[in-house]
């Protein structure tokens, strides 16, 4: 019997370690929970915060294609896109420019080449016919050399 109770006896010990440990962590846990709200600011995803509109990017012209309208500098990674834009007149390629890279109205955009907003319409779709046009003519032209 000596055996059996000292057994129990090391059982209820190693119990009451083990309860103590996990109280411990458990206290340890909200102390840090604690002073971590009160210093810090708890983010989820710290990533968030860091946005592509914020950052620089580096660009070179051997990196990209780049198209240059009125001092700026537009990077493409489409050599097919580059190369059917620089077969735009200035006007058509402005419109485009202006609307899908800067994001700017069409009133905006009309103000800039002082045109009206009807012209500028007319003008993005004749540009983007052209591309289609000459997307089409290249796709026959690489089809009749395969």
């Amino acid at each position: 019997m000596n055996c059996e109770s000292e057994q129990a006896a090391a059982g209820a010990m190693f119990d009451a370690f083990c309860k103590e440990v996990l109280r411990n962590t458990v206290f340890n846990y909200k102390r840090k929970i604690k002073r971590q709200s009160s210093r810090e600011v708890i983010t989820p995803d710290p990533e968030q915060y860091i946005s592509a509109r914020d950052a620089v990017f580096d660009v070179y012209e051997t990196d990209h294609l780049v198209i240059e309208f009125e001092g700026s500098i537009y990077p493409l990674d489409n050599e097919k896109l580059y190369q059917s834009m620089l077969t735009l007149p200035k006007n058509l390629l402005g419109v485009l420019l202006l609307k899908f890279w800067h994001g700017q109205k069409d009133a905006i955009i009309a103000s800039h080449f002082g045109v009206s907003t009807r012209t500028i319409r007319q003008w993005r779709s004749l540009a983007i016919a052209e591309i289609r046009k000459w997307y089409q003519d290249k796709e026959v032209e690489f089809s009749d050399t395969s």
